[in-house]
């Protein structure tokens, strides 16, 4: 009740002053008032520094959250070569990238949880975001990613967990170019081991009042010999702007299409897996966005997305697990499976904003998600849910920005057409058919204090709930409500241009967490405390060389039983050089992964032991320009180690691979 209260009153403070305060000019927003600022959207300058204006980008995340938002540049991914956007945030705090050659060959993680939120251009791609490794890492102009998720205008929690799990593991929230900063056109052609090879045409300019970018690329590699990761495809993205009226208001359109093929890489001798070589041919996504943000005046907007994502399969038994003979190939087609999954929503976002004293946000999203053939693995059980969410966030900047608090709340409700499984009192197993599942309520309040120039204290606390559970125990009685707090506890120093240091602290506690029993037809609840560290450190050092290095330590225990969740890596760290003079760079990347533990596809369930690695990344590269054409020469090398490592039982990484290319643009 009292942060309630504390929302209504902020949201009352902001009308208020909003009504009295003259508007900030646009001459003023644009300033650029020192080398610090890289952002592409508008600014706020205040006393203290500046922010970026959430009338112009309504998924700004408050204060209280910057200090756990990591953002990845477009200059760090050009740096590091990455090939996919997939691939980009493997060096943020907490965030590891678990691989595996089934449906999604790569899972993003963060902070130990695996139900992360991913939005392209503020729409959600579909269930599984295979499309983020579909879309080229050229394309991208920064990505934030929100190891704090307690922050609720990105969207339903329902949308990233079918169960209804409350919560979400986190936020990747990728922002595509926009076209009317680009320009020319740049040809791109990479080539690597495995027979791997990267071609692509990328052209930006402007027609009439419209901005454009095209890029049409394709890839393909053969994988390590005999473990079935073969690969190709080829896909065209449209980016196209057009800016109108007196405030700089917006439409953007993205359409994506990419079809071709790829192999299940083969898992090891233990797993449950070990006799399927499957593929998907053709593989097919097709995703259109349409972003619209009206700008009324400086001072308030109104940001409408509407969005639509299908992808479709062919699931190719070459020799499977489910035949008898589990050596003996089936023939071509007896075991086809076509698989669809298709996902379309809206978002709506209303901003008013008193800058540099208060802002007012509010919306709502609708997101209708169909599986019609049942996800993969679960063929025979079509999914079809709708959910529906409405959040309110007010933030209030007090003496001269060195006092910000903020506080929201989030009410999301489902609606289960077909495909919830759920085991009920009395033992029954079923389907949920029709069914509207109680709804979920989220909130959060946050407050950041600036006592001094360089030194600044952030908290924040969320809390979550899942009023309908589905499962029942050993007793035959419905599992409790879940239940999640979160508490996050920051130090951010900004000491110089050479040292940038920031300390986070957090803790969750979840009670009445469900999971199976292994063999038996029940489930259990449990309590479960996680609690960790965050550090990062960054900065320049020298003209042209930068660094970074961050460190997370993390620990869970289930309360209930006092066992520790070896799951979870211990610890993670990532270190990271760039040199960048001269038209010469040189970009090196170590990421360190404890070892922890999975039963993941093992037979029997019987844990094992995987992570506990060390991988590191190699990338030059030179730029110079003749005739008015500019080339790029670059070559690097992955996982220099040639370690085998696994994220997921049975399935390896691909150890030591080059690479080496050229970009021309004109």
């Amino acid at each position: 009740m009292k942060r309630i209260c504390l929302i209504l009153m902020l949201s009352s403070i902001s009308y208020i002053a909003w009504a009295q305060t003259p508007t900030n000019t646009k001459e003023n927003k644009q300033k650029n008032i020192d080398q610090e600022i890289t952002s592409l959207e508008k600014i706020v300058i205040t006393k203290r520094g500046y922010y970026i204006d959430p009338v112009y980008y309504p998924l700004s995340v408050p204060a209280s959250e910057e200090s756990t938002t990591s953002v990845v540049s477009a200059e760090e991914i050009t740096a590091a070569h990455k090939q996919t956007i997939i691939e980009t945030i493997e060096n943020v705090p907490s965030v590891i990238l678990e691989k595996q050659g089934r449906k999604y060959p790569t899972r993003i993680k963060i902070r130990g949880e695996r139900n992360v939120n991913v939005l392209i251009n503020g729409a959600t791609p579909g269930q599984d975001y295979k499309i983020l490794g579909a879309l080229p890492s050229t394309l991208i102009e920064e990505i934030d990613v929100i190891r704090d998720s307690s922050y609720l205008a990105y969207g339903s929690p329902n949308t990233s967990s079918s169960g209804g799990t409350p919560g979400y593991g986190g936020v990747v929230n990728v922002k595509l170019k926009r076209p009317e900063k680009e320009n020319g056109t740049e040809v791109k052609l990479e080539y690597g081991n495995f027979n791997t090879q990267d071609e692509s045409v990328t052209t930006a300019g402007k027609l009439m009042d419209i901005s454009y970018l095209l890029n049409i690329e394709h890839t393909a590699s053969n994988g390590p010999k005999n473990e079935n990761a073969n690969r190709a495809s080829t896909g065209i993205t449209t980016l196209l702007n057009r800016q109108y009226g007196d405030y700089d208001s917006r439409i953007n359109l993205l359409a994506h299409f990419d079809d071709g093929y790829f192999g299940f890489q083969k898992s090891l001798s233990f797993t449950t897996r070990r006799y399927d070589i499957w593929e998907y041919d053709p593989s097919m996504d097709a995703m259109v966005n349409l972003d619209i943000l009206h700008a009324w005046n400086d001072r308030s907007s109104t940001n409408l997305t509407l969005y639509h994502d299908y992808q479709q399969a062919r699931l190719i038994q070459n020799q499977s697990t489910r035949q008898t003979n589990p050596t003996y190939p089936a023939m071509a087609g007896a075991n086809d499976i076509q698989n669809r999954d298709i996902s379309s929503g809206v978002n709506i976002r209303q901003t008013f904003s008193m800058p540099t004293l208060n802002t007012l946000r509010f919306g709502a999203q609708y997101n209708n998600w169909n599986c019609p053939t049942g996800k993969l693995f679960y063929e025979g059980t079509p999914r079809k849910e709708q959910d529906f969410g409405a959040y309110a966030h007010d933030e209030l900047r007090l003496l001269e920005d060195k006092l910000i608090l903020d506080g929201g709340l989030r009410w999301d409700l489902k609606y289960v057409g077909r495909g919830i499984n759920y085991t009920e009192t009395g033992g029954t197993t079923g389907t949920y058919s029709n069914k509207w599942l109680d709804p979920n309520i989220n909130s959060a309040i946050g407050v950041t204090i600036w006592p001094f120039k360089k030194h600044g204290f952030s908290a924040r606390y969320s809390n979550s709930s899942q009023a309908n559970a589905i499962y029942a125990d050993q007793s035959q009685n419905l599992l409790a409500s879940q239940k999640e707090n979160r508490y996050d506890l920051s130090y951010i120093g900004k000491w110089s241009k050479e040292i940038i240091f920031t300390l986070t602290g957090f803790q969750r506690d979840i009670s009445n967490r469900p999971y199976s029993v292994s063999g038996q037809n029940y489930y259990q609840a449990t309590n479960v405390k996680r609690y960790g560290a965050e550090m990062e450190i960054k900065g320049t050092l020298l003209d042209g060389l930068s660094y970074f290095f961050n460190y997370s330590q993390i620990y869970s225990r289930d309360k209930t039983n006092q066992k520790k969740d070896s799951a979870i890596p211990p610890y993670v760290a990532n270190i990271g050089l760039d040199y960048q003079r001269n038209g010469w760079e040189f970009n090196t990347t170590v990421k360190r992964v404890s070892g922890y533990e999975d039963n993941s596809l093992v037979i029997g369930s019987t844990y094992v032991d995987i992570g506990d690695y060390w991988q590191g990344d190699i990338n030059g590269g030179y730029t110079f320009e003749s005739k008015a054409i500019t080339h790029k020469i670059y070559a690097g090398v992955r996982n220099v180690g040639n370690a085998r490592y696994q994220t997921v039982p049975g399935y390896e990484d691909y150890g030591l691979t080059f690479y080496g290319g050229d970009k021309i643009k004109f």
